[in-house]
């Protein structure tokens, strides 16, 4: 992929202030001596600049460059409530509906990364020149490029006009919108003797109106494409047809363009068991019971810059709807942490510099797996993109082989079970200065999932 500079701003640059307003109000009451409740709203909107330049090289190019969306309505109430139904018993219970920032750089690449501003092209030998090196296609920003030192070879640009069809083009829906989830949780917590306690409780989160980005200039697919899935011998496991993209709306590259359906569920049930530090001895067990999915949400950085799981049928995106990439059935989390007071006892007072101050703990995790999406090897030749519906394309634009159809975190990947352990000492020097050592060891409960020791000093 090449990018070439346009002379609107002379080297590409976009600089622009993103303004956020909130405004919260929150109150509480004691319906009864054993009843508080609590209600809040929140008001949350991000303004940003219109974009200077659109691409209005096109109907879509225009439709999907020219306007960046004020999302106004972002009113987000909170609920919580306390009710204690018996002494040592008391249930919690929250709701509270809550909106994201869309990133700044979605908005740099509407923007910016819109065909005018910054241009780039999906370059391959049979529609750009051969080139050696040190020579470029375009002229960068700063003027003709010479040699960086003596006897050092000069750049020299090859004459090149691009063709239109590989412009890559970035935008975004008029009408795309923050992301919304919904929030809530159920909890009864019951005291025990010996300064412990035992909880159950129930969380859900439900997303909505979150990012995906797809190829908006595919022409409705005319015709299907039927694949056989073979096993090493060359048996057909199975079949599938799938619509097979093969024409483009407008006479430009891919625009890359985000929309706001994407949709996740996640529930999940958490047993809690607690000992407060009592007699240099606490600890916590903790299981989780869970589930999450969604329509193709990713996590991370490219969850909203150009980058989701690209559906398989950009026109039918509701076949995406699967395991999330966060699914985690079990997880069990445990620590122990042990603080001996036995040698504060102790008389002799060298004895008891040695043997007093001590800290053991550990954190014993297990945990099954996250689910695993199959990819495919090489490029389904015929479509404007890749994949086998000739429509799917990566946070570059360009095509790429995808997955099967129904697949989708389809396999489970290996989970994780280890044993984190540590033991320290801490020495006071003087009353301001303290020096603490600390040993650590990390061991997986299956030898051969080794992942790694160390021991330090602190």
């Amino acid at each position: 992929m090449i990018q070439v500079t346009d002379p609107v701003t002379g080297v590409g640059k976009d600089d622009f202030i993103d303004n956020d307003f909130d405004a919260f109000l929150e109150d509480s009451w004691k319906i009864r001596p054993n009843i508080t409740l609590n209600l809040g709203v929140r008001y949350d909107i991000q303004v940003v600049p219109q974009p200077p330049k659109p691409n209005t090289s096109t109907p879509l190019t225009t439709l999907y460059t020219s306007k960046i969306n004020t999302d106004s309505n972002n009113f987000a109430p909170r609920l919580g409530l306390a009710w204690e139904v018996a002494k040592g018993s008391v249930v919690r219970a929250g709701y509270g509906m809550f909106y994201a920032k869309t990133t700044n750089s979605t908005f740099y690449a509407t923007r910016a990364e819109n065909g005018v501003i910054q241009q780039s092209f999906n370059c391959n030998p049979t529609t750009c020149p051969s080139l050696t090196f040190p020579n470029l296609i375009f002229t960068p920003p700063g003027g003709t490029p010479v040699a960086p030192f003596a006897g050092a070879l000069t750049p020299q640009v090859v004459p090149f006009s691009p063709p239109l069809l590989t412009q890559t083009t970035r935008g975004q829906s008029p009408d795309l919108v923050n992301p919304l989830v919904h929030e809530g949780e159920v909890a009864f917590e019951h005291e025990l003797p010996g300064n412990m306690s035992v909880s159950a409780s129930y969380v859900f989160s439900r997303g909505l109106r979150l990012p995906i980005f797809i190829d908006a200039n595919l022409a409705p697919a005319t015709t299907t494409k039927g694949y056989d899935v073979t096993n090493v011998g060359g048996t057909t496991q199975s079949t599938f047809t799938v619509p097979f993209y093969t024409t483009r709306i407008d006479k430009t590259g891919s625009i890359l363009a985000g929309f706001s359906d994407v949709n996740s569920w996640y529930n999940s049930m958490v047993i809690t068991f607690r000992r407060r530090m009592t007699h240099g001895l606490e600890f916590t067990m903790n299981y989780t019971l869970s589930k999450a999915t969604d329509g193709g949400q990713v996590p991370g950085q490219f969850g909203t810059f150009n980058g989701t799981d690209s559906p398989i049928d950009p026109y039918n995106r509701k076949l995406e709807y699967g395991l999330s990439d966060l699914d985690q059935r079990h997880r069990f989390v445990g620590n122990v942490v042990w603080q001996p007071t036995y040698a504060k006892k102790l008389t002799n007072p060298a004895a008891r510099m040695i043997a007093d101050g001590w800290t053991l703990s550990t954190i014993v995790t297990v945990a099954t797996g996250q689910p695993v999406t199959p990819g495919i090897n090489g490029f389904v030749s015929g479509g404007p993109d890749g994949g086998v519906t000739g429509g799917l394309v990566n946070n570059s634009g360009t095509g790429f082989g995808g997955r099967l159809p129904g697949v989708r975190n389809g396999f489970t990947g290996p989970g994780a079970q280890l044993v984190d352990f540590r033991i320290g000492r801490e020495f006071a020097i003087k009353e301001r200065y303290r020096l603490s050592f600390d040993w650590r060891s990390v061991q997986p409960l299956q030898p051969y999932e080794f992942l790694h020791r160390e021991h330090h000093r602190v």
